[in-house]
């Protein structure tokens, strides 16, 4: 009370200086609300991308520049005091471990009044720091992006910085979509920031951002990256990348590229690794472009499928000799069926001398070719098409056959979508759907939809390319499902010299699956493989096509052909139910005990072996997996044991539960990497070893 009748009534000169020093620790403070960004799923509602909150460590440099103990706590023993900021920054950098030098860089940066000495720290660091009750630090709890998955679809999800800015990939895209509004109050503050009573807060509330549902399948994604890794790997290429679309949308349901990176680390990773190549990386096509080229002449007009034509293995435009691939072999008389078959650069040439240049560029562009397709993604490339006024005839030539147009990977499978839709170009998209804050959906809209060939077309186009990709030996071929295609092999080129490397290829292949009822587009690509298969793409990148088109399929619960032909009026055969969700006490009263096999713990079923949709026997067995769901951690899954179990199922409840499993050897496990009852998190990979 006296210190209160002292301020009142002491002398103005007395008061003056003993105000502006009391008044020089307070101060009127805007503080920043930051809203929640929202989260990315999969099509199914998976957790692809989400926040956490991290302890930051801030600084006000205005405190820091007196560096001394103040009046008004003097007797407060419980506060550090320290003769300068080089003695402050070794303290720092005891707890820290970020270097004197940059330490003091933040310490002398006048360019705020407020700094960030440290983001994202661990909360053992914040409470050292907090202990010595240095004058001027504050700690903001701040939300941090991360990506449960670590590295799945590193290739399109892009990844958000500090400032939960979208910086690459589909999180730059939809940055404002996802990142809300931000909101602010006020505060009255000291010294040693303890908030005093303020009548007015002005606050203003954060609008959090909404959250996006992507086309895109987590387990077809999964199968994808798998399969892409293991073609790289088995033919020593130096990367590539694969693509799955649904062919009536064009909506993305995969895409993968090699190398991924880790998203919640990518400071350790180049700025080329957040390209994506699918959709970024133009190149020239090879044999795949031999489609479009047929496309053309049987929807113009210019040919039929019966027409027989003379291949001698070369074509003379002038001087030059063109060659077939095969180097020269005299095919004789072939039809425009089998000259695709064949792959005959030599026929497809011709095809494109009798459309000419304006139509065959024409062609080309009236299927998106040459023009960015409009994905709602960042940095997509157009390509490049041959001016018609300009090119030579040697070029219509060769670009009839895939060599000097540059397209995308995208360009290219979208194109093949119409033909099976029934000619009908869509615009490729990754967003299905994004819900904001108050719950509201709002659905992906297409637009620029555009038919670009006839039905019939369409229709002749189909049979073809199952005739192509189905030849004696193809290694594209499938003996559980129809498939169709067709294998391309490029040379790649060289930007130091403008032409071509002599012995580096681009290997690929484009098709869909299944051939009757196309469920699926896809496309993958090699970049210069060079292992023990060579690198043509019907022996490197089509047997990689195959395995993901039947992998897929199977994971959709399409039935193989063969399936198909069973007579279920058989009383021994039944196609299995889906059982997964049940409780073991439901499962007991189906079967009888001796019918099934029970694995895990749990009381919930979370895989069956056979699956679901599988044609089973009379008195056949079957194993199901018992586990629990997780609610407060659905991206993760107990490890269950598989010592004991038949590689088929072992390989079946793992993919059932989210894990990849590693294999060696045939038969009956005996050993696996990872102990039975681990939490890991889906999409890990487990060692097993098989005799």
């Amino acid at each position: 009370m006296t210190r209160v009748v002292w301020l009142n009534y002491a002398p103005f000169e007395h008061r003056g200086a003993q105000l502006r020093e009391e008044a020089s620790l307070v101060w009127s403070r805007i503080n920043p609300i930051q809203p929640e960004r929202g989260n990315i799923y999969d099509r199914n509602g998976k957790l692809l991308a989400t926040n956490t909150r991290a302890d930051s460590i801030v600084v006000n440099n205005k405190i820091l520049d007196r560096l001394q103990v103040f009046p008004d706590y003097e007797n407060d023993q419980d506060i550090t005091e320290v003769s300068s900021k080089e003695e402050l920054a070794f303290i720092l950098d005891d707890i820290l471990g970020l270097g004197v030098e940059e330490i003091m860089e933040i310490l002398n940066d006048k360019s705020l009044d407020f700094v960030y000495l440290a983001r994202v720290v661990s909360k053992e660091q914040v409470e050292q720091i907090k202990a010595l009750k240095l004058q001027g630090f504050y700690y903001i709890y701040e939300p941090k992006r991360i990506y449960p998955l670590n590295d799945f679809g590193s290739s399109f999800l892009g990844f958000a910085g500090f400032e939960l800015e979208g910086k690459s990939g589909l999180e730059l895209q939809y940055n404002e979509t996802l990142k809300g509004t931000p909101g602010s109050n006020q505060t009255i503050e000291t010294i040693s920031g303890q908030n005093l009573p303020y009548l007015d807060p002005g606050e203003i509330k954060a609008i959090d951002g909404a959250s996006l549902y992507l086309t895109i399948d987590e387990q077809l994604q999964i199968v994808l990256e798998k399969e892409l890794n293991r073609a790289i790997e088995i033919n020593l290429a130096d990367g590539g990348a694969a693509l799955i679309m649904d062919p009536y949308t064009s909506e993305i349901l995969a895409l993968a590229a090699y190398p991924s990176y880790n998203l919640n680390d990518t400071l350790k990773y180049g700025a080329a690794l957040h390209r994506n190549p699918i959709i970024s990386d133009s190149f020239e096509p090879g044999s795949t472009f031999k489609i479009v080229t047929c496309m053309a002449a049987l929807e113009l007009g210019y040919t039929y499928e019966s027409e027989l034509f003379n291949d001698p293995g070369y074509y003379q435009i002038g001087p030059d000799r063109i060659w077939n691939w095969d180097k020269g072999a005299d095919h004789g008389l072939v039809s425009l069926m089998d000259a695709m078959r064949n792959s005959s650069n030599v026929i497809m040439g011709q095809l494109g001398l009798r459309l000419g240049a304006e139509q065959l560029v024409d062609f080309q562009k009236r299927l998106g070719f040459g023009d960015k397709t409009g994905i709602d993604y960042p940095g997509e490339s157009e390509g490049l098409l041959f001016n018609p006024e300009l090119i030579r005839e040697i070029e219509l030539f060769t670009s009839a056959f895939g060599q000097g147009p540059s397209v995308t990977p995208l360009q290219q499978l979208n194109a093949i979508n119409a033909i099976i839709n029934g000619g009908i170009l869509n615009q490729p998209h990754f967003l299905k759907s994004s819900v904001n804050s108050e719950g509201t959906v709002e659905e992906f809209e297409m637009s620029n939809s555009s038919r670009v060939i006839s039905e019939d077309t369409s229709l002749r186009m189909r049979k073809i390319l199952e005739y192509v990709l189905n030849a004696p030996g193809s290694r594209g071929a499938s003996e559980m499902f129809r498939l169709a295609g067709k294998t391309g092999t490029a040379n790649k080129f060289n930007p130091n010299t403008g032409g071509y490397y002599d012995d580096i290829y681009i290997s690929s292949t484009i098709g869909y699956a299944p051939a009757d009822n196309p469920m699926y587009s896809i496309f993958i690509y090699l970049d210069n493989p060079h292992g023990p298969d060579g690198y043509y793409g019907g022996q490197t990148a089509a047997p990689a096509f195959r395995r993901i088109a039947e992998e897929i399929l199977k994971v959709s619960g399409y039935l193989p052909d063969e399936l198909e032909k069973v007579d279920l009026t058989d009383s021994n055969l039944k196609i299995l139910p889906e059982y997964r969700g049940l409780t073991k006490d439901e499962i007991l009263e189906i079967f009888e005990e001796d019918e099934i096999s029970l694995i895990g713990s749990g009381e919930i079923i979370l895989g069956q072996f056979p699956e679901p949709g599988s044609i089973m026997t009379k008195g056949e067995s079957i194993t199901f997996l018992l586990g629990e769901i997780d609610e407060e951690n659905p991206l993760t899954v107990i490890v269950p044991d598989f010592v004991g179990l038949s590689l088929p199922e072992a390989v079946s409840l793992s993919r059932q539960l989210g894990l990849n499993l590693n294999i060696s050897g045939q038969g009956i496990c005996l050993e696996q990497g990872t102990e039975p009852q681990t939490r890991v998190s889906k999409g890990s990979s487990i060692n097993a070893v098989f005799k």
